[in-house]
């Protein structure tokens, strides 16, 4: 069975969806790795034996190919596309995760 070790940009929803899938996943917080450099996280994967989850493809990418030309192996890196919806879809009770509120809830019109 495949093992999986999801990077911190992973939420904890994740995590317990994949498990109700019957999935062996173990999230980064709950073994003390958030906060850790990608690099790290990407040893601890390959320590353990389990694919890294990740939607950090720039950063985890940019590590993969320097390991592989090393020598150094890791199990497999799993880069998720996030879905997104642009912040002016959502409802207003959704969490805006960050995006800063636009200045008028609507574009101004060019007068045509």
């Amino acid at each position: 069975m495949v093992r999986l070790y999801l990077d911190e940009d992973m939420s904890s929803r994740v995590a317990q969806a994949l498990r109700d899938k019957g999935f062996d996943v173990l999230p980064s917080h709950e073994v003390g790795n958030d906060g850790l450099y990608d690099e790290e996280q990407l040893h601890y994967a390959a320590q353990e034996g389990r694919y890294l989850v990740t939607y950090n493809a720039k950063d985890f990418l940019a590590l993969a190919n320097p390991w592989y030309q090393q020598g150094r192996r890791f199990p497999k890196i799993l880069i998720l596309r996030e879905k997104r919806s642009p912040p002016w879809s959502r409802r207003p009770d959704q969490s805006s995760r960050g995006i800063p509120k636009p200045k008028h809830s609507r574009p101004q019109s060019p007068g045509f």
